[in-house]
């Protein structure tokens, strides 16, 4: 799986949807990767990004140098008609703030598109809102049931919980022990995953097994762009 690097494929050539993704590196934290849908909302509108990027923080702008880009792969009047929600999508949460949370399970838009999980275990991470997102529209990307809950990802789970949502975001005491409860039990949806799984769906959800040897390799692009801005 190729994925555009901005300098030399740049954001203009998008031909209405697409998904960004690039790796993060912070000091003492784990390296940690992002995502986002890439869309213009007409063919001659400027390339926006709308991505969760915290607790409560969506946000939909220009598109950084440091995110790796890849076209979707539904036909144009699907992709019309997702690119052309994503405003709409921003607009209501700026109300209706989405809460960050490791779990994902079924719908969390209304038609108005209007978030509606407000539960202590609800949320949405960064990849989980995407999926949310074509969800909403009536595209299922993934195969949710064959996403293993893998013990590997236990410890970013602990992470996410710990160090960010308890001890930066200042999330609920309810919320956090709601949380705790999911580690190890919830399935992690990587970034590079819904992305790659993003970028090839056409039309049905595609599984896990298919969808990991691609996001691997994005994976492994993802962290090569992400160290030419972090030394």
């Amino acid at each position: 799986m190729l994925a555009f690097a901005p300098a030399e494929v740049p954001f203009e050539k998008l031909n209405l949807l697409g998904i960004a993704v690039r790796g993060i590196r912070y000091p003492s934290t784990p390296y940690q990767s992002h995502m986002g849908i890439l869309y213009r909302e007409k063919d001659e509108s400027p390339v926006t990004l709308l991505h969760f990027e915290a607790h409560e923080v969506l946000k939909n702008e220009p598109p950084s140098e440091k995110f790796l880009w890849l076209q979707c792969a539904i036909d144009d009047i699907n992709k019309k008609v997702v690119a052309s929600c994503c405003a709409q999508i921003y607009k209501r949460a700026q109300l209706n703030k989405i809460p960050y949370g490791i779990s994902y399970d079924g719908s969390y838009f209304d038609k108005a598109a209007e978030y509606t999980r407000y539960r202590p275990e609800d949320g949405l991470t960064c990849a989980t809102f995407v999926m949310a997102v074509f969800r909403w529209l009536g595209f299922e990307v993934v195969q949710v049931k064959t996403w293993p809950a893998r013990p590997e990802d236990q410890g970013w789970q602990d992470y996410m919980i710990d160090k960010v949502m308890k001890a930066k975001w200042k999330q609920s005491s309810a919320r956090i022990k709601a949380q705790k409860k999911m580690i190890g039990l919830a399935s992690r949806f990587r970034p590079e995953e819904v992305a790659a799984a993003t970028s090839l769906f056409t039309v049905s959800p595609l599984a896990f097994e298919v969808v990991k040897p691609h996001a691997d390799e994005l994976e492994s692009q993802a962290a090569i762009h992400s160290s030419k801005f972090h030394g």
